[in-house]
This record gives C-alpha cells, sequence and structure tokens, in this order.
C-alpha cells in the first residue's frame, strides 16, 4: 500500500493507494456510520455485506442532485435514522458525490467526519484532495461552498474499469491543466503519454494521478483558502464553468475544463502573453480530449453574462488565469468590453 500526507489547517490527512478497499472499508465503518454512493458505482461494491442496506444512500450523481435544495432530502434521511454526532460518512463516488458528501458532513451536526473513495479519473486525480465543497445554485456552477478536509482517502484505480469513454476523457481533460501549470517538462511528459491515457493503462494512470496529486498538493499546502497562489488551479475552469452552465451541463466538467484552457490560450495569445508556437502545440493536445465535444452556436453576450458570476469576480471584473509558457501561468483581471466579446467571437466562429 503506498500513502502520502496531506497538510491541511483544519486537520491533516493521508492518501491511500490500494488495491482491495474490503477490509479498509470495514475497519472503518462501525454501526451507525452511513454511506453515502453514486448508485452506479454500488454493483462494483460486492463485499459491503457488513453494512446494513438501511445504512446506504445511493444518489444519482449530477449536476441536478447537487444542489442544496435536493441534498435537504439526505440530510433529513440522516437526522431521521440513528446517525449522530459520532458516527461519520463514507463517500463513494466522483467529484459530484464528494461534494454531496462533503457538503452534508461539513452542516450536520455542526460537522461530522468523513472518509472519501473517489471512483472517477477526474476525482481520483483532482478533486480528492484539497478540501473545497462546491454546490451549484440556481443553475449556477459551484456558487455556493466552503472547505471540508475528509479524514481519510482510499484510490483504488480499479474503479477507472467502470468508466466509459467520456469520463476517462472529461478525466484526462482535468489533468491537462496540472501539467501546463506545473512546467515544461510535465507537460512534455502529458502529451507523450495522451493516447495511452485513453487507453486507460492502468499502471500509466496510476503514475499519472500520483503526479496530478503531487503538482495539486505543492499549491494547496501553500495556499488551502485561495488567498494566493491556489488561484492558478482555476487555469481553464472560468470559461470551462461558463460552458458548463450555458450547455446546461451536457459537456463533461473535464472536456469543459479543456475547452477552458483552450479559450483562454486564445486570448492570453491576442493578449500577446503566449506564442503562437505554444498555443498551436497545445490546441492540437486540447483537440485530441475535446474532438466529440465540438462547440456551436455560443452567444457571446450571454457567455459574458454567466461569466460575472463566476465567483472570481470582484466588482464586476473577472479575473483569468492566463499562461504564458507551460509552466508559467498568471493572474489578469479583464473587464468584458468589446475587445474581449471579439476576441470570444473571433474564438468561437473559427472552432
Amino acid at each position: 500500500m503506498y500513502k502520502f500526507k496531506i497538510k491541511s489547517k483544519s486537520k491533516n490527512y493521508d492518501v491511500f493507494f490500494s488495491n482491495d478497499l474490503t477490509p479498509l472499508l470495514k475497519q472503518n465503518f462501525h454501526k451507525n456510520d452511513f454511506i453515502i454512493a453514486d448508485k452506479r458505482i454500488l454493483q462494483y461494491l460486492n463485499n459491503l455485506r457488513f453494512i446494513s442496506t438501511n445504512n446506504i444512500i445511493s444518489i444519482t450523481a449530477n449536476e441536478k442532485t447537487k444542489d442544496y435544495q435536493i441534498i435537504g432530502n439526505i440530510i433529513s434521511k440522516l437526522i431521521n435514522s440513528k446517525f449522530s454526532k459520532k458516527n461519520k460518512l463514507i463517500v463513494i463516488g466522483g467529484g459530484i458525490t464528494q461534494d454531496i458528501g462533503s457538503f452534508i458532513s461539513h452542516l450536520i451536526f455542526r460537522g461530522v467526519d468523513w472518509i472519501y473513495i473517489p471512483t472517477t479519473l477526474l476525482s481520483q486525480a483532482d478533486s480528492c484532495i484539497g478540501s473545497k465543497i462546491s454546490i451549484n445554485f440556481n443553475n449556477y456552477k459551484n456558487l455556493l461552498g466552503n472547505y471540508n478536509a475528509p479524514n481519510k482517502i482510499f484510490i483504488n484505480t480499479s474503479f477507472l474499469n467502470s468508466l466509459n469513454k467520456k469520463d476517462i476523457y472529461s478525466g484526462i481533460g482535468e489533468m491537462l491543466h496540472y501539467f501546463l501549470i506545473s512546467s515544461k517538462k510535465d507537460y512534455i511528459f502529458f502529451k507523450k503519454n495522451i493516447k495511452n491515457f485513453i487507453k486507460s493503462k492502468k499502471s500509466l494512470l496510476e503514475t499519472t494521478i500520483k503526479k496530478c496529486l503531487k503538482i495539486k498538493q505543492k499549491f494547496i499546502e501553500k495556499d488551502e483558502f485561495d488567498k494566493g497562489i491556489r488561484i492558478y488551479l482555476n487555469y481553464g475552469h472560468t470559461f470551462g464553468h461558463a460552458l458548463e452552465s450555458y450547455t446546461k451541463y451536457k459537456i463533461p466538467h473535464g472536456i469543459a475544463v479543456c475547452h477552458g484552457i483552450n479559450i483562454s490560450n486564445y486570448i492570453s495569445f491576442k493578449l500577446n502573453l503566449l506564442s503562437k508556437t505554444d498555443y498551436d502545440d497545445i490546441y492540437k493536445t486540447v483537440k485530441i480530449i475535446t474532438k466529440n465535444y465540438p462547440l456551436n452556436k455560443i452567444n457571446v453576450k450571454k457567455f459574458c453574462e454567466i461569466i460575472l458570476k463566476d465567483k472570481k469576480t470582484i466588482n464586476g471584473v473577472p479575473r483569468f488565469i492566463f499562461l504564458k509558457k507551460p509552466g508559467m501561468p498568471i493572474l489578469k483581471s479583464i473587464k468584458l468590453n468589446k475587445t474581449f466579446e471579439n476576441y470570444l467571437s473571433s474564438y468561437f466562429i473559427n472552432q
């Protein structure tokens, strides 16, 4: 078993990589604890006979469920059971399930312990560490949230066998932003191996997941609460979240982020921050991930209205993460004026 520790202001926690989660689950589960799981994953958990089915809450893991009004139903079920302050939640699923479980564990009884078992490539390589909770509100992506570190994380890459190609591509799209903000060397590694990622070669994916988490660890341990350099982890996400909201989540998150990376890079190029050579090179990598999800007929004014709702917007001026070159992200505030709209229009027309 491989493990490493994440340092958090609230509590330090370990990330375990294990080929067999059953004994770990059994060891950590006690009477009146509850499991919140993506219902698609339950069929892969064949050894939960030590847990009463009454203690398993299965959810439909989609953006509609990740709404605070829907989440209230789960909280009601826990309150009406024997679940108490001394119990914990074990959360099994991807990033949406994680957001729901961590949100509930943060609020109920002013906070209970929780353990996370990420089951998607995106959650294993990205969202499982960092403590962020993000909940949707009135169709605006991740508008409500806080920070709530888990007590433990268990990663088993065998869960990736349950994913379809869309989920694999989405995870790869999210991973790309780490390698681009990290260094040129890391980006070259990603670019060299992207086709093997798509083929889901287990040993390579596990190595790459560890690389992603180690890159993210450097940012979150220095700036857990998003007051400084952690904001660079939002590279590609402002535009990506806007695309998700605009398309009513028809584009998977990691693929939307990958589109967002390309939009960000295009504007970086137009602002003379990113060279044409680097833009073209990264664009070739992006297209491998986004090719099955083209952008069609984007209304720029409506798109900009969504951007203005982004949590990084201050006094009506959005802040974006742009790239000067691989390994060199920068933060820049830009008014959504006519010039900016023209950049977006020219980008979307050429897609």
